[in-house]
């Protein structure tokens, strides 16, 4: 009996429903094929490996963040709204950040997101070592609240674990507004003011 055929969006869709289900870790080729109603070959056929199924599903994941334009404030507004996307993206996806912590994707997704970053900070008149400073503060803080949220998600639901992150960004991009420039929220001041 010959395997029934699947096409790789097929795939990619039921991989993404497993990741966000079940999580990244426990995106293999056993479920995936249980989902699909298929056998390993339809999807070997396809993906050799299962490491290239997950990695396209990463960079879809991370092709959804937001990269907002200059009509959504200052450098740090657009900063903030960045990474409120990427954490909201994140969050759907059990084992995301931890899967980020150990491998850093090199993916088109990743590599347009490294691009609006660096240039969003150059273009704010921040310096290059600067920017990536904050960059990798940043991530640093995503990523390690993320996989806080994950360990304590039954104390505090996700609802609770987003109010939590939104509040370290506001103090984070605070600060960063009041070492670079731009208008401090809560206060009516700029820096230099």
């Amino acid at each position: 009996m010959r395997p029934r055929a699947v096409t790789r969006e097929q795939i990619i869709a039921a991989a993404d429903t497993i990741a966000r289900r079940d999580g990244l870790d426990h995106l293999t080729v056993r479920p995936l094929c249980a989902e699909l109603g298929v056998t390993a070959p339809a999807i070997y056929r396809r993906f050799p490996t299962k490491n290239l199924i997950v990695e396209r599903v990463v960079d879809d994941a991370l092709g959804r963040i937001d990269l907002p334009g200059p009509e959504t404030g200052d450098w740090a507004d657009r900063l903030g709204r960045c990474f409120t996307s990427a954490h909201d993206v994140a969050a759907a996806y059990p084992g995301l950040a931890a899967h980020m912590g150990r491998q850093m994707a090199g993916s088109p997704s990743a590599v347009r997101n490294a691009s609006f970053l660096h240039d969003l900070l150059i273009d704010a008149g921040i310096g290059p070592e600067d920017a990536n400073r904050i960059i990798c503060t940043m991530f640093v803080y995503l990523w390690g609240h993320l996989l806080a949220a994950e360990a304590v998600a039954d104390l505090l639901g996700s609802t609770g674990t987003r109010d939590q992150f939104l509040w370290g960004l506001d103090h984070l991009l605070g600060s960063f507004r009041r070492q670079f420039g731009g208008p401090v929220p809560g206060t009516g001041n700029t820096p230099e003011g």
